[in-house]
């Protein structure tokens, strides 16, 4: 999506005419001649592998053109401490993506002894696509032994990006970690640590450059752990070109440089392509539909009748091409969907956001790298759409660009001029009551007592639909009989079904309607004789449940896709003759609460009348984000879930 804006970047980032060529760093970078093998500590020694140094210097450097240039270099020495760790490193894998030229490689093994192996360049390898990664250099380390060390410097010339990430925390623990930005004195670069990254020192002793750096002795690994941000949890950097010499006092690259940016290439369109969405809009024929109802016409249009590609081809942005052809990339039925809500007269914004499990958009520093994600939104609705999300509806976005922030890029007039104006705003996260799988059983052992006769019914609304809803039309017969018998056999793959039938999957319905299942099920699997009694597994009628163990020490927050929940009611009419001897093991209430209101729960509960049992359950997580402090609260509720699962009722005549 950045691409796009390279021309404005040029012409925002002018560089001074008489810029001088200077040496590199990584022309004067070296490993040691004479290396020894690092001493560990105890527990250093322990660990499956272990960096023993992790530097990479970015460099934005002049040609001898007055061209602005960037250089990588990356040094690393892996420490080999089990035979999983060098299956795990024996091979170097170089990512070539953005870049414009390999400059040097050069690699060795030490080994425990001090031995050294130099790298066999014969080794090395282009593959062109690896794993649908893009461009990669792999070479093979040859020397690799139990206490031995692997090292390799590196350095590419890369295309030049004014916005940058750095991930500086991962699942193997790091020594000497260092991040050097290296460019000309006359610009200006800014960074911004998280998750306690310090902060980057200045040194400006270097002349004719500046070098920001950010280091830390030792940084512990990070493993991914259940229902948390991973990558968004990591230490990390993010840093960006914020002025120039030649343009005094202005600052660059700024969220509103970024909504003119977006505006021009999203709203903007021909005359010509003007008269044809006008048309496309008449066919629509909106005239007496609110704007809610508008808004989900043109959605359910657009999605069901173009198609998106991740091309760049130019017919791929032309909004006449695209009405014409059915076709468009992400930037194109942005632009479709802009030009169409501007003529039905819908007041629509453009917001800018990313994914929050990989990072959190941070309104304070304003690098478009969080830029990644369209969203629109509509102010009069209070409500959003994600316009190249096929699978997505009104009112539902990805779950995860929300409970964040974006940038929300508002149009505006100044005479015949228009462009767009930013302003950082919430994209609040719906309700848990509206994303809910709902499951109601009626339940009687056969007369032989030897299995169960049920009636299932399970509504899944929401973003718990949203699985199932948007594609079960397209599916063949055969995939929706699999799927339609697999949400009815809550135990597994036991029992046969009967009479299924699916409700609310016409284009209507998606997401607006509870997506519904229901048909009957025969299984012996819930029920055991046990001598004169039966034991009869109500627990696992609820389906497999999560459990939470944790046998280390959390790391991270708990954080949630969407809030939801889910409601169990299951009817069950005994025997004749027979009584219930443990029904107490029903009761289970574990929650936790904030200002005596829950903020989750699980909690179950049973009537009795007669040869009618009723169980109901309520579990649900009214929260995206529970802190640390919160974890073990969390766990109770997950794993009573999984405690239910586990509960058998001892049948036994009166």
């Amino acid at each position: 999506m950045k691409k796009i804006f390279l021309l404005f970047l040029f012409f925002a980032t002018a560089f001074v005419a008489k810029a001088q060529t200077q040496s590199k760093e990584y022309e004067k970078y070296d490993w040691e001649k004479d290396p020894k093998p690092h001493v560990l500590t105890e527990s250093e020694a322990k660990e499956n592998d272990l960096i023993l140094k992790d530097l990479k210097i970015m460099e934005y450097a002049y040609n001898d053109k007055g061209e602005l240039n960037l250089f990588e270099t990356v040094h690393k020495i892996i420490r080999l401490n089990t035979d999983k760790s060098i299956e795990e490193n024996n091979k170097i894998y170089i990512s070539l993506r953005e870049m414009m030229e390999f400059i040097d490689l050069k690699a060795r093994t030490i080994s425990k002894t001090g031995k050294i192996t130099l790298l066999n360049k014969n080794n090395v390898k282009d593959v062109e696509n690896f794993e649908n990664s893009g461009p990669f250099k792999i070479f093979a380390v040859e020397g690799a032994e139990l206490g031995s060390e692997i090292e390799y410097i590196y350095t590419l010339k890369k295309y030049s990006s004014y916005f940058g990430t750095e991930r500086m925390q991962y699942t193997t623990p790091r020594k000497e970690v260092r991040f050097d930005l290296v460019f000309p004195e006359n610009l200006t670069f800014e960074t911004k640590c998280y998750n306690n990254f310090p902060e980057f020192t200045k040194d400006t002793t270097i002349t004719g450059k500046i070098r920001l750096t950010g280091k830390c002795a030792y940084i512990p690994a990070l493993k991914e752990e259940k229902y948390s941000a991973y990558d968004a949890d990591r230490m990390r950097v993010e840093y960006k070109l914020a002025y120039n010499k030649s343009k005094p006092g202005k600052r660059l690259l700024t969220w509103n440089d970024a909504a003119e940016s977006y505006y021009t290439s999203s709203y903007t369109i021909s005359s010509k392509a003007k008269s044809k969405v006008h048309d496309f809009v008449k066919q629509l024929d909106l005239g007496k539909l609110s704007t809610e109802e508008k808004i989900r016409k043109i959605e359910s249009e657009v999605k069901t009748k173009f198609a998106i590609s991740t091309e760049t081809k130019e017919d791929y942005y032309d909004v006449e091409r695209i009405l014409k052809n059915k076709y468009a990339n992400a930037t194109g039925i942005v632009k479709l969907y802009m030009a169409v809500f501007d003529d039905a007269g819908i007041d629509s914004q453009l917001v800018l956001t990313c994914d929050r499990t990989n990072k959190k958009f941070d309104g304070t520093f304003d690098t478009w790298n969080y830029l990644n994600d369209y969203l629109i939104y509509f102010p009069e609705a209070n409500n959003f759409i994600a316009p190249d999300q096929p699978l997505m509806r009104y009112g539902f976005i990805p779950a995860t660009f929300t409970n964040t922030d974006g940038l929300f890029i508002k149009k505006v007039s100044i005479g015949d001029y228009e462009t767009g104006v930013s302003k950082i705003k919430n994209i609040p996260a719906s309700d848990y009551t509206l994303s809910y799988n709902k499951l109601y059983e009626d339940i009687r052992l056969d007369p032989d007592l030897g299995g169960l006769s049920m009636h299932i019914k399970q509504t899944y609304t929401g973003y718990e639909a949203q699985a199932y809803q948007p594609i079960y039309g397209f599916l063949p017969d055969e995939d929706k009989k699999k799927l339609t018998e697999a949400l009815l056999k809550i135990l597994g793959n036991e029992g046969t079904v009967s009479n299924a039938k699916v409700s609310n999957v016409d284009e209507h319905s998606i997401l607006v309607n509870p997506f519904m299942v229901e048909g009957d099920l025969k299984t012996s699997a819930a029920l055991e004789k046990a001598g004169n009694k039966y034991l009869f597994k109500i627990g696992s009628l609820i389906g497999p449940q999560a459990e939470l163990y944790q046998e280390d020490t959390r790391k991270t927050d708990v954080e949630n896709q969407f809030n939801h929940g889910y409601y169990r009611e299951i009817n069950f009419t005994l025997p004749e003759g027979y009584k219930i001897s443990n029904t107490d093991a029903l009761n289970i209430d574990v929650f936790d609460a904030e200002n005596n209101e829950r903020t989750m729960e699980f909690k179950s509960s049973f009537k009795l009348d007669g040869d009618k049992l009723q169980v109901i359950i309520d579990e649900d997580y009214r929260k995206i984000n529970y802190p640390l402090s919160k974890f073990e609260a969390f766990r109770k509720v997950i794993n009573a879930s999984a405690d239910f699962n586990k509960i058998v009722l001892v049948l036994e005549k009166k």
